[in-house]
């Protein structure tokens, strides 16, 4: 995908086609910025992810003005969470909003192509190989058609994700943290399956692992599972094998054909996932999305955050530049307004991710819900503010 116009001086430069790379193009863009984005994987493509839609997601998607051209994709939609332990403890819940689920192969392309028809310049496949900056501007070095070519920004957006070489170069905080979390992602027909009702989304828990079961299509269900694991010592069918083990539950969900093709289906994975405190800007780049902080799968919301987070850094450089506001003062509007909307948000999924890996603290909490059943219900509520 590439816009037929070409230049050379942007007003802001964007490193990702994500969802927040991808959004922030279009807020941009839409206020009259001269916008450029670089992506360098050929769309569409596949990541590690629940694939989980939340209604902040929708919300977003309304005041980017694509909410119509998102629902004529027929996303599945999302009512109810059903949590399964080990011991056989089942906790269900009806949500209190609508919420969807997409393949992000199909959302990403979708939001990247939003991004392009709203006139951003787009890049792809391109890869950023050098940053240099120059006052108060950027020289972005990368590779285009296998020739290396040179733009300038006088602002740079990092929307790449929760890993990125660049993040070594910049000497990121994180860079050398090593986390022990790894996340697994793959897709079967829903022929594999048992049973399974296409509006309900299913965490299976056991000992350091947790898996999400959703369908995000008529035909395909989003198999995605994080285990806390120092490095891996076997396959990750290996690793399915010991959670089915652990959760009958979790093994009665598959047939006799899934195990047949086990071996065959394609996967999406990520080691050392990082879900501590990362820089909001560095060198006078603004990060968004998981670059800026990578919230616990079990809120289901990385994508949502990764479109609010957007939306409130685009607000701020759009007034800043139009105002000619100082960048240090920038910097600290965007980490004031970036703690207020998710700090907590954070906080209270990092605990629940914390408690629902360890046996001891999983069972106890299973037990409490199941006396007090509302208190699942405010839990998924402060994952949601």
């Amino acid at each position: 995908m590439l816009n037929e116009k070409r230049k050379n001086n942007f007003d802001i430069a964007i490193i990702g086609g994500g969802p927040a790379g991808s959004s922030a193009a279009i807020h941009l863009s839409q206020s009259g910025m001269n916008v450029c984005l670089f992506e360098k994987k050929v769309f569409p493509r596949e990541v590690l992810c629940g694939e989980f839609l939340s209604p902040e997601v929708f919300e977003e998607l309304v005041k980017l003005g694509i909410d119509k051209e998102f629902l004529a994709l027929h996303p599945n939609k999302i009512n109810s969470f059903r949590f399964i332990n080990d011991d056989a403890a089942e906790l269900p819940v009806k949500f209190p909003f609508n919420a969807f689920s997409m393949k992000r192969s199909v959302f990403d392309n979708f939001l990247l192509s939003e991004a392009a028809r709203r006139g951003a310049s787009i890049y792809q496949p391109s890869e950023v190989k050098g940053i240099t900056r120059r006052g108060n501007s950027f020289k972005l070095k990368f590779i285009n058609a296998g020739s290396t070519e040179e733009i300038s920004a006088d602002f740079l957006i990092a929307a790449y994700g929760k890993q990125n070489i660049l993040d070594k170069a910049l000497g990121r905080n994180f860079v050398n943290a090593r986390s022990r979390l790894n996340g697994v992602k793959f897709h079967i027909n829903k022929k594999c399956l048992s049973s399974f009702d296409d509006d309900e989304i299913r965490i299976y828990a056991a000992d350091e692992i947790y898996c999400g079961v959703n369908a995000v299509s008529d035909n395909d269900v989003t198999i995605c599972f994080l285990e806390d694991r120092a490095e891996y010592t076997s396959s990750y069918r290996q690793h399915l094998a010991e959670l089915m083990r652990r959760n009958k539950k979790f093994a009665d969900l598959f047939n006799k054909e899934f195990f047949s093709m086990l071996n065959d289906l394609p996967v999406y994975g990520t080691g050392n996932i990082f879900f501590g405190k990362r820089e909001l800007f560095k060198n006078g780049i603004f990060f968004v999305g998981d670059a800026a902080g990578v919230i616990a799968p079990l809120a289901g919301d990385g994508i949502g955050m990764a479109l609010q987070a957007a939306r409130l850094l685009t607000k701020i450089l759009i007034h800043g530049i139009q105002n000619k506001t100082d960048r240090h003062e920038l910097e600290g509007q965007y980490q004031s307004a970036w703690d207020k909307q998710f700090k907590k948000r954070l906080f209270s999924a990092g605990m629940v991710q914390k408690i629902i890996l360890r046996n001891n603290l999983r069972r106890t909490g299973v037990a409490l819900l199941r006396l007090f059943p509302w208190l699942l219900s405010e839990i998924v509520q402060r994952t949601r503010s």
